[in-house]
């Protein structure tokens, strides 16, 4: 039968809670044998402490601000901004309104002629120009930085 090995760890402070060390005995024990091995630990000083803090305060600071560079080059390898994609959601709304404004001309009779209802200036001058200019905020959208 193999014996279990097991450690102890005991610490044994002399009741004093503003030293800045305490030692610890490791007991090992075996079977019916045991070792007792003792070690000093300090604890880090307020100073160390404060200064750990700002270590980690700084790698933070610093991975924020890697972080913060790799989304700015993200941002350049977008090939539109928001301002664009509003700018042809603007244009392609244009030359939506534009269509409705060319649309209808229907005859209210089928025995009648009305040229004023398919020739009006409505659709064959102002629809036309809403368009284009829905077109030119498309392009101005694709072009623009």
């Amino acid at each position: 039968m193999a014996k279990d090995k097991s450690k102890k760890i005991i610490s044994t402070g002399k009741g004093d809670s503003s030293k800045k060390s305490s030692t610890k005995k490791i007991v090992e024990t075996s079977g019916n044998k045991s070792k007792k091995i003792s070690a000093k630990s300090k604890e880090p000083s307020r100073r160390e402490q404060i200064d750990s803090i700002m270590k980690s305060k700084k790698a933070a600071a610093t991975q924020s601000t890697r972080s913060s560079r790799n989304t700015a080059s993200l941002d350049r390898q977008v090939l539109f901004g928001r301002s664009n994609y509003i700018l042809i959601g603007a244009g392609i709304a244009t030359i939506f309104l534009g269509m409705l404004l060319m649309g209808g001309g229907e005859m209210p009779d089928a025995n009648t002629w009305d040229e004023s209802l398919i020739y009006s200036t409505r659709r064959t001058l102002i629809a036309p120009i809403v368009i284009l200019i829905g077109l030119g905020i498309g392009v101005f959208a694709i072009f623009r930085d």
